[in-house]
């Protein structure tokens, strides 16, 4: 089969818009022994992810074709979409599917960004395609045990990271609007800061993010947190507290991960986690503390629980069962062992 794709010839209509650059998708078939342009759709001049998610309403559940996705600026490359849906004939699926490099090499391999497998409509969405870009690393017991470690130190120490810590992990890094609104925080302009994913691998200030309103929480005048968060999707959150002493503050990073995020979704921002407290470490917002909620009601809970101890100095009941770990086996009251002696017979 691989031989068969290598002898497909890519017809002067495929070349020539490639080389265009005016539109957004190209939608291409394989037709007998040559690679055909069926349509062009889309205008660079529209929203990159909307045109992603249109994608959806282009392709048939049981044709395979090839998408090039022009991703605009500022990356300037296509993308080769693989749409290779379960109901498609085999014999079509493996054709495809060994004509991909055969394509992007025709065409230029520099051209591209990369490629995208995808076999069901909901996969042709641009939270999809941004998910995808993620590399999550199956790890065997062990490696988990050691990773756990790691978190619970970077945990215990307020949720700083240090170069050592921050290294081997996804490259993501914050878009100039994030470290906008970070340095505002770190200035004391801003009190609370919400984060999310954007494309290609970037951290980027929630949808519909609005400060205002937010004092300092546990202040005179401040007001409930929960309503400012992101309710569907898990987001990166910044806010600071009162402090122990009259006039002090504490700076309080909350991974807020709501359940009914979609498991693609919430797999990415737990994997951008650590890099994305790395970014905000690097323009100087450190966090003294650092917890995991997973509806966004607890977020004022857990934030009344650190005001309300770090003023008393009890320990709050929330931050024990985030930091205490399991006693190990055999950590009780330990017991004597008698040595068996057998009767005189």
């Amino acid at each position: 089969m691989s031989g068969l794709s290598a002898n497909l010839q890519i017809e002067p209509a495929v070349m020539q818009a490639f080389a265009a650059m005016d539109a957004r998708a190209l939608h291409l078939a394989i037709s007998g022994e040559s690679i055909v342009l069926e349509k062009t759709l889309g205008s660079l001049s529209n929203d990159t992810s909307s045109e992603f998610d249109a994608l959806q309403t282009q392709v048939s559940t049981d044709e395979a074709k090839f998408i090039l996705f022009n991703l605009g600026s500022p990356v300037n490359k296509w993308l080769l979409v693989a749409w290779v849906p379960d109901m498609a004939q085999v014999r079509s699926k493996m054709l495809y599917s060994s004509s991909k490099d055969h394509v992007k090499k025709t065409l230029g391999l520099t051209s591209f960004k990369g490629d995208y497998y995808a076999n069901d409509v909901a996969d042709l969405k641009w939270d999809s395609y941004s998910a995808s870009l993620v590399k999550v690393v199956s790890l065997n017991e062990r490696e988990e045990v050691l990773e756990q470690e790691k978190q619970d130190k970077i945990a215990d120490g307020g949720g700083q990271v240090t170069a050592g810590a921050a290294m081997g992990v996804v490259p993501f890094s914050l878009t100039s609007e994030a470290t906008a609104q970070l340095t505002k925080f770190k200035s004391g302009e801003l009190h609370f800061v919400s984060l999310g994913l954007g494309a290609e691998c970037t951290i980027n200030v929630s949808e519909g993010f609005d400060a205002s309103g937010v004092n300092i929480v546990g202040a005179v005048g401040s007001a409930p947190l929960a309503s400012k968060l992101v309710q569907t999707s898990p987001s990166f959150v910044c806010v600071r507290c009162a402090g122990p002493i009259a006039g002090s503050t504490v700076e309080v990073f909350v991974y807020s991960c709501p359940e009914n995020s979609p498991v693609r979704t919430k797999m990415s921002f737990s994997t951008a986690k650590s890099a994305a407290l790395s970014e905000m470490k690097r323009v100087g917002v450190v966090f003294e503390k650092n917890f995991e909620i997973t509806e966004t009601s607890e977020v004022d809970d857990v934030l009344k629980t650190i005001v309300e101890g770090e003023k008393s100095g009890a320990s709050s009941a929330a931050a024990e069962i985030k930091h205490k770990k399991p006693s190990r086996p055999g950590k009780g009251r330990a017991r004597q062992i008698k040595k068996f002696v057998p009767d005189d017979p």
